[in-house]
């Protein structure tokens, strides 16, 4: 796009100072449950956070606010009226200090009406776009949409106004229309999970179309869930390639409702940025169990197994090639020795059964003893465990294979499983930092295959050729779906 057609900001006249915006009013107003009380001298800083400096002559009112219940304050600063929400004081004494959560600027004291047309400029502050220009989409829904990245630091720019560096989202709506946009609240959602981080919008420009009404909303910075690290590669254009690729499938994923995609991205990015290894699995955990509750799903049953073998089926990912990817010392373990015996009749469908089951087992078998049983310890050498053996792994899989197979398979199982265990107990099976890697791995593919996305992820590689690897054969996929129905 031609920079001469992006939307400039409209003029602000923020006192702006070392990436600050300074508010002062001699007086305002105090509201707290519909009362209003005289405040004085009141100084407002806007950086990360929504500080609010000021005077009040009614010392009584601390009684009335004790135990943290917030408040609002409203006050004529310059050209704005101007209107802090969900203020807490935190230091009291001849200046009292509060925090605000939002703050809302309306110039003239003339807002906006609900049925008028209105320019939105979303600004979040990220880098998620870094060095990148305007881009414009052609995808239904997206049309009117333009994202633009902004870098502070050029002189007599009108973007120079904002706060920090950002991306900017524009697009055009009915006022009353602002916050329930449906569009918005999908952008907002995909950058979550671009970005593994919740970064809402950090402030939010409204102004009708004839250009005579303006207000501007901004909000304290969100500190939390900003730890996790993206799987996709930070470069121009390639947030704007996810957007443009995953945009469509999120929608209808959401429109269809049979699976809760809102929900799962939430799990996602709470997983990322996560610390602890055991809360990473129990995250991980619920994950899973969000997608199992996939109402395509024909098994009414309550074992796990069955509804996350018929959900990898409708999404199109094989449960072999999925296990040679995450788990790859095991499946090679039950390849040698097949290839060992491969002149037995039945060998090469017996082993091709018995892989696909010990996988569905291995991720059912972890996710029960965290969710239902809670077993994670911790031991001095600071290496933690799911408390359960192999063996009783082993054991639990006998049971449950040889129960649900065919005669002949039992035949083969017998004499092949020992040797399998025998090599299998050289491998920590439940060491609980490769289970963590093993299901954050496993989201991940599916995530990127729910979503199609297209975009370089952090390895270099194309998002889609990724997720290829795990294709089911399309002829395998229809059988295996008729079988389901």
């Amino acid at each position: 796009m031609n920079p001469s057609e992006i939307p400039i900001i409209p003029n602000l006249n923020f006192k702006k100072e070392s990436n600050r915006y300074y508010f002062n009013s001699e007086d305002g107003k105090l509201i707290l449950d519909e009362i209003e009380y005289d405040v004085q001298n009141i100084k407002i800083t806007i950086s990360d956070s929504i500080n609010i400096d000021f005077d009040i002559s009614d010392k009584n009112i601390f009684h009335v606010i004790e135990g943290n219940k917030p408040f609002g304050i409203n006050c004529l600063i310059d050209e704005y009226l101007i209107k802090l929400n969900d203020c807490y004081i935190f230091q009291e004494s001849e200046i009292i200090k509060a925090n605000a959560y939002k703050i809302t600027l309306i110039k003239n004291n003339n807002p906006i009406n609900n049925d008028e047309n209105i320019n939105v400029w979303n600004i979040t502050e990220s880098d998620l776009i870094s060095e990148c220009n305007c881009y414009s989409f052609d995808e239904e829904d997206l049309d009117d949409i333009l994202l633009y990245e902004v870098k502070i630091d050029t002189v007599e720019d009108p973007f120079d106004q904002l706060l920090n560096n950002c991306y900017m989202i524009h697009y055009k709506t009915k006022f009353e229309n602002r916050y329930n946009n449906r569009i918005m609240d999908n952008i907002n959602s995909l950058s979550y999970i671009y970005s593994s981080n919740i970064n809402p919008p950090r402030m939010r420009i409204f102004e009708n179309v004839s250009g005579d009404k303006l207000e501007i909303e901004i909000y304290s910075r969100n500190v939390t869930k900003l730890n996790g690290l993206s799987i996709f590669r930070i470069f121009p254009a390639n947030f704007y390639n996810f957007l443009k690729s995953s945009y469509f499938n999120f929608k209808r994923l959401k429109e269809e409702g049979n699976i809760d995609i809102n929900l799962l991205t939430y799990y996602y990015v709470w997983l990322k940025n996560e610390s602890y290894l055991e809360v990473k699995l129990i995250l991980a955990s619920v994950f899973l169990e969000v997608l199992n509750k996939d109402k395509r799903i024909s098994y009414d049953g309550n074992d796990f197994k069955p509804k996350f073998e018929e959900e990898l089926i409708f999404l199109g990912l094989d449960c072999l090639k999925l296990f040679k990817y995450l788990k790859n010392d095991i499946y090679q373990i039950f390849e040698k020795i097949k290839s060992e015996h491969t002149s037995e009749e039945g060998i090469n469908d017996f082993f091709l059964d018995l892989k696909k089951e010990f996988f569905l087992f291995y991720i059912k078998q972890t996710r029960n003893l965290i969710i239902h049983e809670g077993l994670v310890t911790y031991n001095t050498a600071g290496i933690d465990y799911i408390v359960r053996s192999n063996e009783e792994l082993f054991k639990k899989f006998e049971e449950n294979y040889t129960t649900n197979t065919t005669s002949e398979n039992r035949k083969l199982f017998k004499k092949y499983f020992p040797e399998i265990k025998d090599k299998l107990r050289k491998i920590s099976l439940m060491e609980i930092l490769n289970q963590e890697k093993f299901f954050e791995k496993l989201i991940e593919i599916i995530l990127l295959k729910c979503l199609n996305s297209e975009c370089i992820l952090e390895n270099t590689e194309n998002s889609k050729d990724f997720i290829k690897q795990f294709k089911i054969v399309e002829a395998m996929q229809t059988v295996l779906e008729q079988e389901g129905e």
